[in-house]
């Protein structure tokens, strides 16, 4: 199990994007959904330092909202 800590508004935009799943998945999740997704992309550009969490979700967003439904299943779990 791992504790994260994150400012209420990006708690919200989780919950937000987890409401468009057909399965309506709880917060943790939801979280870590994003997480797998999230570590499958490569990022387009590779900015210097560490992504800030607004760039690692867009990056997530933009991924899950590319994925047909059709594609979903394939991915990892």
């Amino acid at each position: 199990m791992v504790g994260v800590r994150m400012p209420e508004d990006l708690q919200a935009e989780i919950r937000g994007w987890a409401a468009k799943q057909s399965d309506k998945p709880a917060l943790a999740p939801a979280i870590r959904r994003l997480v797998e997704l999230g570590l499958t992309v490569k990022p387009k550009v590779r900015p210097a330092g560490r992504l800030s969490a607004a760039l690692v979700a867009d990056l997530a967003t933009e991924t899950i909202d590319s994925l047909t439904v059709a594609d979903r299943p394939k991915r990892k779990r």
